[in-house]
């Protein structure tokens, strides 16, 4: 979960176009792979995240 600071588009860090670097890819596809699962209180998800 990402939690104090937040940044205002941690997804900007990932989809940036101008980022070459090759680890990228391979996170991307880790994550999307990666099933939500944020129990913490209080930790804050955008609404198009599913919880199921």
């Amino acid at each position: 979960p990402v939690t104090d600071p937040t940044p205002v588009y941690p997804h900007s860090l990932l989809w940036h176009r101008d980022n070459p670097h090759p680890a990228l890819a391979t996170l991307r596809v880790h994550l999307a792979a990666a099933t939500a699962g944020h129990s913490a209180a209080g930790t804050w998800v955008p609404g198009w995240v599913t919880t199921s």
